[in-house]
């Protein structure tokens, strides 16, 4: 089968800077067009000309997939990193679109997505993530388009949700919605199993105000305070304009020797660290997706996570760790004296984790949106 990918945005801006990857390789959206290659398909990603690595390094070991980028139209207004334009894919689609078997755009709110909508409405399915309108300019703009646009131009367009809550809200605008929905996965091959934990927890996050990591600091000081947790340490990866702050914070709270900051590591640091502790700890109150929840589970890490990640439903549902909002140092305890089970609750859901799994699932919701007959 022939599959098109368009994903314009190959990274989360920092701030209003759009940041180039170093590698194609260090972008999920194209490790999961992989996965899809790997399963025996043809598969081309569209992404924005601003995303284009810096370095071009060959992918050793992987099938081959073809990447396309486009420059973004008047980047200063419609900013690449939020609501790229590129009048490029309009020609694209329109001379190859018929060779593709099946079109998967990232979001119903992007103008990509619709332009496979007018172009290639059949064949085009929407892998959405938003669980409500986006904040930018008092949500009018994504209200318009969801009340509007959407409606009258993407109501041919099959939707595969990326979670329960984007599934609730993508129904009240589009009827054809698929059954199930397919969340965000992980190459196992980067993730190893690791049992044998060590008496420390992580924290995976930037330094800014709703990520919340003064609540976590507060929470671990709390649980030292007891004899039995005193030779904990709690290993912080990010960086960020707070950091001063919580330097700080630690010093008052007396646990600046156990509270160690790494700044910005290398991804095979993190990973093993991931792998070593006893569980990842999220205090957010936004992020709607965290990628390092999935990556701890799948070294077989449990999860200690707010309501707020799309991921907590699945947290809670595979029972490998806890998902509360306002957690504190008795739920650090109940992570420590369930650990064993919990790790294994963890490397039991691995396998619905695998990018592979979950590329051919999409295919599987993608139903009528794949062409006839093709394989």
């Amino acid at each position: 089968m022939r599959i098109l990918i368009i994903n314009s945005i190959l990274r989360t801006p920092e701030g209003n800077k759009v940041i180039p990857p170093r590698r194609l390789q260090d972008c999920y959206v194209y490790r999961f067009a992989r996965a899809f290659a790997a399963l025996g398909h043809c598969v081309t990603l569209v992404a924005a000309e601003e995303y284009r690595p810096l370095e071009s390094e060959p992918d050793f070991g992987h099938a081959p997939v073809e990447t396309v980028f486009f420059r973004s139209l008047w980047p200063r207004l419609l900013h690449p990193g939020y609501l790229p334009v590129h009048p490029g894919l309009v020609g694209f689609l329109r001379r190859r679109g018929a060779e593709f078997d099946l079109i998967v755009s990232s979001e119903v709110f992007q103008v990509s997505s619709l332009m496979a909508a007018l172009i290639c409405p059949r064949r085009t399915v929407c892998w959405h993530e938003m669980i409500c309108h986006q904040r930018r300019l008092f949500t009018l703009p994504a209200r318009f388009w969801y009340n509007v646009v959407a409606r009258l131009f993407m109501r041919h367009v099959r939707v595969v949700p990326r979670s329960p809550r984007a599934d609730r809200f993508i129904r009240r605008y589009l009827p054809d919605v698929s059954p199930g929905y397919v969340t965000h996965g992980v190459d196992l091959d980067r993730f190893p199993v690791q049992r044998r934990k060590e008496r420390r927890f992580a924290v995976v996050a930037r330094f800014v105000p709703h990520k919340r990591v003064d609540r976590t600091i507060a929470a671990f000081a709390e649980l030292v305070r007891d004899a039995a947790y005193r030779d904990f340490v709690l290993d912080i990866f990010g960086m960020g304009e707070l950091e001063p702050e919580l330097r700080a914070q630690c010093r008052e709270l007396g646990v600046a020797g156990q509270v160690i900051f790494h700044g910005q590591q290398p991804f095979e640091t993190v990973v093993e660290s991931l792998g070593r502790t006893m569980g990842l700890l999220t205090s957010t109150q936004r992020d709607q997706v965290l990628l390092s929840i999935p990556e701890a589970l799948a070294c077989g890490t449990p999860v200690l996570t707010t309501t707020v990640p799309d991921m907590a439903s699945d947290v809670e549902r595979w029972g490998a760790g806890l998902v509360l909002d306002g957690w504190g140092a008795s739920e650090l305890r109940f992570l420590v004296e369930h650990n064993a089970q919990l790790v294994e609750r963890a490397v039991a859901c691995r396998e619905e984790l695998s990018m592979r799994h979950l590329a051919g699932l999409l295919l599987e919701q993608a139903g009528r949106a794949v062409r006839p007959g093709a394989v």
